[in-house]
Order: C-alpha cells, then structure tokens, then sequence
C-alpha cells in the first residue's frame, strides 16, 4: 500500500508568534475605559499613550531571537484618525516613522493585518462618527453584505500605507457569533482589496485543548477559494503584568514563572511544549498592552525569555511560519488530490494542489531504493492512463538527515519528499 501522507513542512512543528494590538501612540485601552465600559479595570486609563519607543525595543528582541508570526495594525486606533490621514493630537512623524519600522523591521518576519478598523467603538463609514458599541457588538448582528465593506475599509488603509494582507485579526470576539458570514466576508474584502482568493482570520483561542489545528472554514475547490481560521493555543498570561500589583511585586521569579507557562526552562513542560509534544500546530498570541505592562515592559521580558527557550530548547523540532504561510499549508493539505502511476523503473505522483504552497512535505511507502527524484510541470484529467509531463523543473537533493527546501530521504522502505508545490506539481521517483 502506497499510504500516502502530508507530514508537517519539513517533517518539524509550524510555530508562529501572535501579537494583537499595535498601533502608534494610541492606548486603546484607555479609550475603551473611557468611552465604552467604565467598569473595566481602573489601570486601563493609567496611560492614554504607549511610547513609540516601546516598538524600537519589541524589534531589537525579534531581531535577536528567532521570530515569525503575525502584527496587528490598527487602521484608525481608537478612533483617533486613519492612519493613511494621520492622528488627531499625535505627531504626524512620529506616525510615519513608526510605520516605516514596522515596514522594515517587522514585516519581513510578521504578516500585517488590521485588526479592524478601531479596536474600540464600531464607525460608521459614512459619516466616520463612532457609534456607542464596541465593534464586536456591532459585528454580532451583521451580515456578509455588511460585513464586507467594513473589513476592506480597514484592508484599503493598511493598502494606502504600504501593507499587502490577505488576513485579518478580529478584535476581540468580533464575527464569532456569525462566523459563516464573516468567513465569507473576509474572503470577498480581501478579494476586492488585493484580488487575492485565498484568506484567513484569526479570532479563536483554545488553552485546554491537547491537539489545536487551524480549520479550513470555506473551500470552493473549483475556484480556487478558500478560508481558513488560525487558532491560537494559550492564554494571554503576561496580560496581568500591566496591573499595578504585578508591578509592585515584580522580579526575577515572577519572570521566569510566567515563561514557565509556554516552556520551561529545561524544554519539557509548558504549554507550548504540550501541543509539540501532541502533535499539533503551534500558535500562540499575546498583546501589545501585554508586553508594554502599563510602561515596565514586564511582559516583553518575559516573552524575551520564552522565544529564548524556543530557540535553543527545541530549535531542531519546530519551524517559525508567519500565519499566512500556516493557513496556506493547510489548506493544502485538506484537499490535495493524487494520481499515482507506477512502473518497474518509476513511480510518478501527479499532485493537483488548489493552494500551491513551499515546502510541501509528503511521504509514502515506496518498496524500491530509490536513485532520483525529480519535480515536473504535470497535468492528468479522467480517463487518463497516466499523468503527462510538459516541463521537468529540477533534480531534488538527496538528504541523509534532516529535510530541506526541495530534497528528500529514505528512511527504509518509507519515501519523504520536500518540495515547492508553486514551482511543479508532480513528483517522479527513479528506481536504483
């Protein structure tokens, strides 16, 4: 039996790093204190701004230690102004520099997604008031008509300022209570913004669960279409590092207990090391308030420590994937069809792949030594006798270890193959 499989890329963990929140200046905290519920946590109006300096000091610690993953930018945080206009009260240099960092020194690691338009009050596009709701409450009584022209609202101002998305990060619990239609706005906003087919989303949390996967939330194979919600495996800890008790107690104990949480300092408990462990995908978020902790910065220690821990605990077991990269890889591997023909000197597997992604990873028992594996341009239809092949696109490399971009190994009778499914779609093994 062929018992073919799609193993994770590379045979190693997808990981990514979720940060929700950002924006210049703004503490949408503060707003959210003050102009929707007065009921939250007084610390929240302790500071109305987050120093731009605090983005200098997130980047010099990704650039240190081994990072990808996704970074929110809020389109109009607060309400304060979009940020292809400007922000009320705040210097418009001091606006642009923060994004031009973010271009540089963020983006090539992280996606970028709005997370909405405000974070805090819904907005009415008409006129640009801002509504007495928060934009999840407003996002639970709407519609994929609705929906759509909101959503590319905050796609259009991330375009205007430089950013190329086909993801979205929900603030708060924003379209969970009408997923289905948010699903299919988020693929249509996306679509009308940057022609792109293929989106996703992140609005999920799952801290209990031994096994997170992403889920493949709408698929139209024909046309190419799909949409998939990435879920986050933990919970926000460092959150209550923003409160004035953490503050107060704070030192090197507390620290290292909170990494202790996602990895401990051995690399043989924490969260994250249990999703490893079981086989899951690897995603995890945190927020910039988080991080920031009401300006000691407690929790960007912390998560400092933890990416520290990642990268020298379990570093040959895991791959970093910015969240665009997860999405894509698995919605390949939900609907990748086979054609397989065999011969005695060859085996040759026709791959079609509505998601065409790097480093797609499959293996398959194969009862012969192999002698080459080479990757080609294919097509096969039915009614076929076999797959035809219009252009060989390279030789793979043989790897006696571990999987790389393009190159594959035998481990025994079992044949695993790593290769960029954007460049052929089909797989031909020679036999010794």
């Amino acid at each position: 039996m062929l018992d073919f499989k799609i193993e994770f890329p590379r045979l190693k963990t997808p990981i990514a790093l979720i940060i929700d929140d950002p924006a210049p200046y703004v503490n949408h905290l503060y707003y959210l204190r003050k102009y929707l519920n007065p009921k939250y946590p007084a610390y929240y109006e302790e500071f109305k701004t987050i120093p731009n300096d605090f983005l200098e000091d997130f980047i010099s610690i990704i650039k240190k230690w081994p990072v990808k993953g996704k970074f929110s930018v809020v389109p109009n945080p607060a309400g304060q102004g979009y940020l292809d206009r400007g922000l009320e009260g705040y210097p418009e240099e001091g606006v642009r520099q923060w994004i031009e960092l973010v271009k540089k020194e963020v983006a090539p690691l992280f996606d970028i997604t709005p997370e909405m338009i405000t974070h805090t009050n819904a907005i009415d596009l008409e006129t640009g008031e801002l509504l007495p709701m928060h934009e999840q409450t407003w996002a639970s009584q709407q519609t994929a008509e609705t929906l759509t022209p909101y959503i590319a609202r905050a796609l259009e101002t991330l375009k205007n300022i430089g950013f190329e998305t086909n993801g979205v990060t929900s603030p708060g619990a924003f379209g969970r209570e009408v997923e289905a239609e948010y699903a299919k706005a988020v693929l249509n906003a996306v679509e009308k913004v940057y022609g792109a087919k293929f989106a996703w989303y992140f609005l999920k949390v799952d801290p209990c669960s031994h096994v997170v996967y992403p889920r493949l939330v709408y698929l139209d194979k024909y046309e190419s279409k799909g949409v998939v919600s990435i879920v986050s495996g933990n919970d926000d800890v460092i959150w209550d590092t923003m409160t004035p008790e953490s503050r107060r107690n704070w030192n090197e104990r507390k620290l290292l207990e909170y990494a202790d949480y996602y990895i401990t300092d051995d690399g043989k408990a924490g969260r994250l090391v249990e999703l490893l462990n079981a086989g899951s995908y690897i995603v995890f978020h945190t927020h910039w308030n988080s991080l920031w902790s009401n300006d000691a910065r407690h929790g960007l220690a912390v998560m400092e420590e933890v990416l520290k821990r990642i990268n020298t605990l379990i570093n040959d077991k895991i791959l970093w994937m910015k969240l665009n990269e997860i999405a894509c890889y698995y919605a390949a591997s939900k609907t990748l069809d086979i054609h397989v023909d065999k011969s005695p000197r060859r085996l040759r597997l026709f791959i079609d792949n509505r998601f065409p992604c790097p480093d797609l990873t499959v293996s398959f028992n194969c009862d012969f030594k192999a002698s080459g594996v080479y990757l080609s341009k294919g097509s096969f239809r039915s009614g076929w006798k076999e797959a035809k092949i219009s252009e060989t696109i390279m030789e793979l490399e043989e790897s006696s270890d571990n999987l790389h971009p393009n190159t594959w190994l035998q481990k025994e009778k079992r044949l695993f193959i790593c290769f960029d499914n954007r460049l052929g779609n089909t797989i031909e093994v020679e036999t010794a």
